[in-house]
């Protein structure tokens, strides 16, 4: 349970200067051989389930007057039947002696849902403080954006396009990222994620 807690949450991608230059971590659990990245790396988004509950927890002594909760309700219902879905769900892959990468999506969509529901309840509630609310928008914004570059990369890194047939259109890409690869491979040990 504890190393599905971790590989489906906490496991880090390999960083290596071939290109696309983040991998996901080869796995092999009672001979499944899977490809994976936890949720916390691979959809960064998820993470304001975690971040808003906290400015929630300190709005008096970071919002002061900004914070206007009497007229915004916080959606409760909701919240609770995507959460216990979550739950269920992921509950039962940390208890699944098997882990496979493509499993990470099916609670990380319940993790994302939820993360939309908190930034729509704070970017509502923070009418009265707009410099904050712009800073909690673009940190949002900036993590989404980051989650869908995460994901185009993952796909890269997918199966199909490890074969050489499918890597030519690629080659164009790579020869223009060049000093990204070098610029890695200073930094780290080469690594060959393939």
């Amino acid at each position: 349970m504890v190393s599905n807690f971790y590989n489906y949450i906490l496991q880090p991608p390999i960083i290596s200067p071939v290109f696309p230059f983040v991998y996901m971590k080869p796995l092999d659990v009672y001979n499944c051989p899977t490809r994976i990245v936890g949720f916390l790396f691979s959809t960064p988004f998820c993470l304001l389930v975690f971040i808003y509950p906290v400015f929630f927890i300190l709005r008096k002594y970071v919002f002061g007057n900004g914070f206007k909760r009497g007229d915004v309700k916080f959606p409760f219902y909701e919240f609770a039947i995507i959460f216990s879905a979550m739950c269920l769900n992921a509950g039962f892959l940390f208890l699944w002696f098997i882990v496979i990468g493509r499993y990470v999506a099916d609670f990380a969509v319940f993790l994302i849902l939820l993360s939309c529901i908190i930034w729509f309840y704070f970017d509502l509630a923070l009418e009265k403080s707009p410099v904050l609310r712009q800073t909690l928008r673009f940190a949002t914004v900036f993590l989404a954006l980051i989650t869908i570059l995460n994901g185009m990369v993952f796909s890269l890194t997918a199966e199909s396009f490890t074969l050489e047939n499918q890597r030519y259109k690629l080659k164009k890409i790579e020869s223009l990222l060049n000093p990204v690869s070098k610029l890695i491979s200073r930094f780290t040990r080469t690594m060959n994620p393939y």
